[in-house]
């Protein structure tokens, strides 16, 4: 390995396409014109049961909650990336981003791994804490089980969603912490 060569290669400022003041105007300006929880849609409605990914998209696309045109391909899916946020009725309490927001949602309602249903994990992280009046000790895949997470995703299935495309990375990333903290999500972490 020639150390010189690698460090002359990561030492190098990157240059941004947007500065962070640039972004995070456009963040709030987006924001501020689009108030997001006036277009939340019915999860069930839409990612299902029986509804596959192309269903849930050509809904989508049908009833004009997303464009055709913020559509990309990607890995032969076609899905949009962007900010997500779930809401009980309007009160949103998670906000997500993802390469593949469609395929993103509905892992997190039919997600069969721990990998994949992380909301749904955190969800029942909270319930068994208020059932057992102790916070869970065990190993996530544990608490995976069907008898514990299960009922979390159907809960989340019953659940209002709301979507913003963002193509831009770095917009994206900082839109989630925007979000969430705008809105005051409990279930966000960062």
């Amino acid at each position: 390995m020639n150390q010189e060569i690698i460090l002359k290669i990561i030492l190098q400022k990157k240059i941004y396409k947007n500065t962070f003041n640039k972004i995070i105007r456009e963040i709030s300006r987006k924001y501020e014109k689009s108030n997001p929880l006036n277009n939340c849609i019915e999860i069930k409605e839409y990612f299902g049961i029986g509804k596959g990914i192309k269903t849930t998209k050509d809904l989508l696309i049908k009833n004009n909650i997303i464009k055709s045109n913020c559509l990309v391909t990607n890995n032969k899916k076609v899905d949009f990336k962007g900010l997500y946020i779930i809401c009980n009725e309007n009160i949103p309490f998670y906000v997500g981003i993802s390469k593949g927001v469609i395929s993103r949602i509905n892992q997190h309602i039919k997600g069969k791994s721990f990998n994949n249903s992380t909301l749904a994990y955190n969800i029942g992280l909270i319930q068994y804490e208020k059932n057992n009046g102790q916070k869970y000790g065990g190993t996530r895949k544990e608490l995976i089980l069907k008898s514990k997470v299960e009922p979390v995703k159907n809960f989340l299935i019953n659940q209002k969603v709301t979507f913003l495309p963002i193509e831009n990375n770095e917009e994206r990333y900082i839109s989630e912490i925007f979000y969430s903290m705008k809105l005051q999500t409990y279930l966000n972490n960062f």
